[in-house]
């Protein structure tokens, strides 16, 4: 809530009584001193102080992974802005090779909860980043989006997912059950 001018100005006093690091990016000199800032704010100001950070990042073009994380911790409320981002986040960790952190995120995402229409998709996007990392959880995603989804066509997509999923966990039967039971339908 400070302008610019003032933040740099406390800023600096925080650096010359050894609060803050010195240096571009501030940090707490010890984590003490942060952990001790978090407990004295109660659940709402958490949530709202990496809320703004969140959105300041975002605003500045900073890299998904950092807004995520500012949004990772906050609870749940059903803030499309929040899925968006935490879904952004894990788009470029699987990018990056980070399908844990994707998943993670993800599950994070499934709490917000998205909208009726967006929960099959975000599924589907956890699914394929917990089968990436070997995670026995895909399976359950995806035959919650295949139960939630109307259409023979998507189903059979899933359906053809979630029998990958399972090969690839090597779970031959279970694989071979549910492309028998899409065939059929």
């Amino acid at each position: 809530g400070l302008g610019m001018a003032a933040a740099t100005r406390l800023a600096e006093s925080l650096v010359r009584v050894e609060v803050l690091a010195a240096g571009d990016r501030p940090r707490f000199v010890h984590p003490v001193i942060r952990d001790a800032l978090v407990a004295s704010l109660d659940g709402d100001e958490r949530d709202r102080a990496h809320r703004r950070a969140a959105r300041l990042l975002h605003a500045e073009a900073a890299p998904p992974g950092q807004v995520a994380a500012h949004l990772a911790g906050v609870r749940p409320v059903g803030d499309g802005w929040v899925l968006d981002r935490l879904r952004e986040a894990a788009r470029a960790a699987m990018a990056g090779g980070a399908p844990q952190i994707a998943a993670g995120l993800l599950g994070r995402a499934l709490a917000e909860p998205p909208p009726a229409e967006q929960r099959v998709g975000v599924l589907r996007e956890a699914a394929r980043a917990e089968a990436a990392a070997g995670r026995e959880m895909a399976c359950v995603h995806l035959e919650e989006a295949r139960q939630q989804v109307t259409g023979q066509r998507e189903r059979a997509e899933i359906a053809l997912e979630v029998a990958e999923t399972y090969a690839a966990l090597f779970r031959w039967v279970d694989a071979v059950d549910v492309l028998e039971g899409a065939l059929a339908a």
